[in-house]
Protein backbone atom coordinates (compact mmCIF):
# COMPACT_ATOMS: atom_id res chain seq x y z
CA UNK A 1 0.00 0.00 0.00
CA UNK A 2 1.55 3.28 -1.13
CA UNK A 3 1.63 6.20 1.25
CA UNK A 4 2.74 9.82 1.05
CA UNK A 5 5.51 11.18 3.26
CA UNK A 6 3.47 13.42 5.57
CA UNK A 7 0.12 11.69 5.41
CA UNK A 8 1.09 8.04 5.65
CA UNK A 9 -1.48 5.91 7.36
CA UNK A 10 1.43 4.58 9.40
CA UNK A 11 2.35 8.03 10.73
CA UNK A 12 -0.74 8.22 12.94
CA UNK A 13 -3.70 6.03 13.83
CA UNK A 14 -6.54 6.31 11.35
CA UNK A 15 -8.75 7.94 13.98
CA UNK A 16 -6.12 10.71 14.33
CA UNK A 17 -5.91 11.50 10.62
CA UNK A 18 -7.43 14.75 9.36
CA UNK A 19 -9.21 15.48 6.09
CA UNK A 20 -9.98 18.77 4.38
CA UNK A 21 -13.49 19.83 3.29
CA UNK A 22 -13.15 18.59 -0.30
CA UNK A 23 -11.69 15.30 0.89
CA UNK A 24 -14.48 14.98 3.47
CA UNK A 25 -17.15 15.55 0.84
CA UNK A 26 -15.58 12.93 -1.43
CA UNK A 27 -15.25 10.41 1.40
CA UNK A 28 -18.89 10.90 2.44
CA UNK A 29 -20.31 10.91 -1.09
CA UNK A 30 -21.74 14.43 -0.98
CA UNK A 31 -21.00 17.76 -2.65
CA UNK A 32 -18.95 20.48 -0.99
CA UNK A 33 -21.99 22.75 -1.30
CA UNK A 34 -24.09 20.32 0.70
CA UNK A 35 -21.36 20.03 3.31
CA UNK A 36 -21.26 23.81 3.71
CA UNK A 37 -25.05 24.08 3.91
CA UNK A 38 -25.17 21.45 6.65
CA UNK A 39 -22.68 23.52 8.64
CA UNK A 40 -24.65 26.71 7.99
CA UNK A 41 -27.80 25.00 9.33
CA UNK A 42 -25.92 23.59 12.37
CA UNK A 43 -26.82 20.02 11.39
CA UNK A 44 -23.32 18.60 11.93
CA UNK A 45 -20.57 19.22 14.49
CA UNK A 46 -18.25 22.14 13.80
CA UNK A 47 -14.79 20.64 13.10
CA UNK A 48 -12.61 23.65 13.73
CA UNK A 49 -11.31 25.92 16.46
CA UNK A 50 -13.16 29.19 15.95
CA UNK A 51 -10.54 31.01 18.01
CA UNK A 52 -7.74 30.26 15.56
CA UNK A 53 -6.73 32.16 12.45
CA UNK A 54 -8.20 31.02 9.16
CA UNK A 55 -10.78 28.79 10.78
CA UNK A 56 -10.01 25.95 8.38
CA UNK A 57 -12.27 22.98 8.88
CA UNK A 58 -10.61 19.59 9.30
CA UNK A 59 -12.47 16.33 9.67
CA UNK A 60 -11.68 13.13 11.56
CA UNK A 61 -12.98 9.67 10.75
CA UNK A 62 -15.69 10.18 13.36
CA UNK A 63 -16.85 13.35 11.60
CA UNK A 64 -16.72 11.64 8.20
CA UNK A 65 -18.94 8.91 9.65
CA UNK A 66 -21.35 11.62 10.82
CA UNK A 67 -21.58 12.98 7.26
CA UNK A 68 -22.24 9.50 5.90
CA UNK A 69 -24.94 8.91 8.52
CA UNK A 70 -26.74 12.14 7.68
CA UNK A 71 -26.57 11.39 3.96
CA UNK A 72 -27.93 7.86 4.36
CA UNK A 73 -30.78 8.88 6.67
CA UNK A 74 -31.95 11.64 4.33
CA UNK A 75 -31.71 9.28 1.37
CA UNK A 76 -34.16 7.03 3.21
CA UNK A 77 -36.73 9.81 3.30
CA UNK A 78 -36.07 11.56 6.58
CA UNK A 79 -35.94 15.35 6.76
CA UNK A 80 -32.61 16.92 7.64
CA UNK A 81 -33.80 17.88 11.12
CA UNK A 82 -35.10 14.36 11.78
CA UNK A 83 -31.93 12.79 10.43
CA UNK A 84 -29.74 15.06 12.55
CA UNK A 85 -31.31 13.60 15.72
CA UNK A 86 -30.34 10.03 14.84
CA UNK A 87 -27.10 10.75 13.00
CA UNK A 88 -24.78 10.71 16.08
CA UNK A 89 -25.85 7.17 17.02
CA UNK A 90 -25.55 5.91 13.45
CA UNK A 91 -22.19 7.66 13.07
CA UNK A 92 -20.73 5.99 16.16
CA UNK A 93 -21.56 2.56 14.78
CA UNK A 94 -20.02 3.40 11.40
CA UNK A 95 -16.87 4.89 12.94
CA UNK A 96 -16.37 1.89 15.24
CA UNK A 97 -16.63 -0.43 12.26
CA UNK A 98 -14.18 1.68 10.22
CA UNK A 99 -11.57 1.56 13.00
CA UNK A 100 -12.10 -2.18 13.47
CA UNK A 101 -11.78 -2.82 9.73
CA UNK A 102 -8.60 -0.76 9.56
CA UNK A 103 -6.99 -2.58 12.48
CA UNK A 104 -7.87 -5.99 11.04
CA UNK A 105 -6.46 -5.18 7.60
CA UNK A 106 -3.34 -3.29 8.68
CA UNK A 107 -2.36 -4.90 11.98
CA UNK A 108 -4.26 -8.16 12.57
CA UNK A 109 -2.09 -9.09 15.55
CA UNK A 110 -3.43 -6.22 17.65
CA UNK A 111 -6.95 -6.09 16.23
CA UNK A 112 -9.86 -6.88 18.56
CA UNK A 113 -11.16 -10.39 18.05
CA UNK A 114 -14.85 -9.50 18.23
CA UNK A 115 -16.45 -8.20 15.07
CA UNK A 116 -18.64 -5.25 16.15
CA UNK A 117 -21.43 -6.47 13.90
CA UNK A 118 -24.41 -4.18 14.33
CA UNK A 119 -27.76 -3.72 12.61
CA UNK A 120 -29.61 -0.45 13.10
CA UNK A 121 -33.38 -0.50 12.69
CA UNK A 122 -35.53 2.61 12.32
CA UNK A 123 -39.31 2.91 12.65
CA UNK A 124 -41.52 5.98 12.39
CA UNK A 125 -43.53 5.61 15.58
CA UNK A 126 -45.61 8.68 14.76
CA UNK A 127 -46.98 7.37 11.47
CA UNK A 128 -50.44 6.48 12.80
CA UNK A 129 -50.74 9.92 14.39
CA UNK A 130 -49.98 11.74 11.16
CA UNK A 131 -46.55 12.97 12.20
CA UNK A 132 -42.96 11.79 12.34
CA UNK A 133 -41.33 10.27 15.40
CA UNK A 134 -38.39 8.21 14.19
CA UNK A 135 -36.99 5.79 16.74
CA UNK A 136 -33.76 3.87 16.31
CA UNK A 137 -32.87 0.53 17.83
CA UNK A 138 -29.46 -1.14 17.86
CA UNK A 139 -29.30 -4.88 17.30
CA UNK A 140 -26.04 -6.68 18.07
CA UNK A 141 -25.35 -10.32 18.84
CA UNK A 142 -28.99 -11.05 19.56
CA UNK A 143 -29.42 -8.16 21.95
CA UNK A 144 -31.78 -5.32 21.08
CA UNK A 145 -31.15 -1.87 22.53
CA UNK A 146 -34.37 0.03 21.80
CA UNK A 147 -36.24 3.01 23.25
CA UNK A 148 -38.17 1.94 26.33
CA UNK A 149 -41.90 2.34 26.58
CA UNK A 150 -42.43 1.86 22.85
CA UNK A 151 -45.07 -0.79 22.11
CA UNK A 152 -43.54 -1.67 18.73
CA UNK A 153 -40.14 -2.65 20.06
CA UNK A 154 -41.63 -4.35 23.09
CA UNK A 155 -43.68 -6.45 20.68
CA UNK A 156 -40.51 -7.69 19.04
CA UNK A 157 -38.98 -8.90 22.28
CA UNK A 158 -42.27 -10.21 23.69
CA UNK A 159 -40.75 -10.83 27.08
CA UNK A 160 -37.49 -12.25 25.69
CA UNK A 161 -34.08 -10.87 26.56
CA UNK A 162 -32.71 -11.62 23.09
CA UNK A 163 -33.82 -12.39 19.55
CA UNK A 164 -32.12 -13.35 16.31
CA UNK A 165 -31.76 -11.53 13.02
CA UNK A 166 -34.68 -13.39 11.46
CA UNK A 167 -36.91 -12.22 14.33
CA UNK A 168 -35.84 -8.64 13.67
CA UNK A 169 -36.53 -8.67 9.95
CA UNK A 170 -39.80 -10.55 10.37
CA UNK A 171 -40.90 -7.95 12.89
CA UNK A 172 -39.96 -5.04 10.63
CA UNK A 173 -42.06 -6.54 7.82
CA UNK A 174 -45.10 -6.22 10.07
CA UNK A 175 -44.39 -2.49 10.54
CA UNK A 176 -44.81 -1.54 6.89
CA UNK A 177 -47.03 1.47 7.57
CA UNK A 178 -44.33 2.89 9.80
CA UNK A 179 -41.82 2.91 6.92
CA UNK A 180 -39.20 0.81 8.76
CA UNK A 181 -35.74 0.40 7.36
CA UNK A 182 -32.39 -0.99 8.43
CA UNK A 183 -28.90 0.44 8.21
CA UNK A 184 -25.88 -1.85 7.98
CA UNK A 185 -22.91 0.07 9.40
CA UNK A 186 -20.47 -2.54 8.10
CA UNK A 187 -21.33 -1.85 4.45
CA UNK A 188 -21.11 1.91 4.94
CA UNK A 189 -17.87 1.58 6.91
CA UNK A 190 -16.23 -0.47 4.18
CA UNK A 191 -16.86 2.24 1.59
CA UNK A 192 -15.77 4.99 3.95
CA UNK A 193 -12.58 3.13 4.87
CA UNK A 194 -11.69 2.55 1.21
CA UNK A 195 -12.15 6.23 0.38
CA UNK A 196 -10.22 7.40 3.44
CA UNK A 197 -7.27 5.20 2.53
CA UNK A 198 -7.52 6.31 -1.10
CA UNK A 199 -7.29 9.93 0.05
CA UNK A 200 -4.33 9.32 2.37
CA UNK A 201 -2.46 7.33 -0.26
CA UNK A 202 -3.23 9.66 -3.16
CA UNK A 203 -3.15 13.05 -1.45
CA UNK A 204 -1.00 15.49 -3.38
CA UNK A 205 -0.59 13.31 -6.47
CA UNK A 206 -1.74 14.60 -9.89
CA UNK A 207 -3.85 11.51 -10.46
CA UNK A 208 -5.85 11.94 -7.28
CA UNK A 209 -6.21 15.70 -7.72
CA UNK A 210 -7.68 15.01 -11.15
CA UNK A 211 -10.07 12.47 -9.63
CA UNK A 212 -11.28 14.99 -7.06
CA UNK A 213 -11.83 17.58 -9.77
CA UNK A 214 -13.88 15.09 -11.79
CA UNK A 215 -15.89 14.26 -8.69
CA UNK A 216 -16.63 17.92 -7.95
CA UNK A 217 -17.49 18.57 -11.60
CA UNK A 218 -20.14 15.86 -11.51
CA UNK A 219 -22.02 17.83 -8.84
CA UNK A 220 -21.65 21.08 -10.75
CA UNK A 221 -23.21 19.48 -13.82
CA UNK A 222 -26.08 18.19 -11.68
CA UNK A 223 -26.52 21.64 -10.14
CA UNK A 224 -26.69 23.20 -13.60
CA UNK A 225 -29.69 21.15 -14.69
CA UNK A 226 -32.93 23.15 -14.88
CA UNK A 227 -35.34 22.49 -12.03
CA UNK A 228 -39.10 23.00 -12.05
CA UNK A 229 -40.08 26.24 -10.38
CA UNK A 230 -42.16 26.08 -7.25
CA UNK A 231 -44.55 28.86 -6.28
CA UNK A 232 -43.83 30.27 -2.85
CA UNK A 233 -46.64 30.60 -0.38
CA UNK A 234 -48.02 34.11 -0.33
CA UNK A 235 -46.50 35.05 -3.68
CA UNK A 236 -48.52 35.81 -6.77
Amino acid sequence: MKTTKDNSIKSAPLEAQQFGPTEAAYAAGISVQRLVSWHDDSLIPEPRDLSGRGHRRVYTIELLAHLVALRVLTERGMSLREAAKLAPTVARSIAEMVIWTHSVLTDPATAPEDDPEIILAVINQGYYFGNTDYQLATFSKGVLDAPTGRPSWEGLLAGKSACDTEDLFAFLRTQGDGSPFVILPESLANVLWERAIEILDGRGTPKFRAKLQTYLASFRREKGKPRPRTKRAGCK
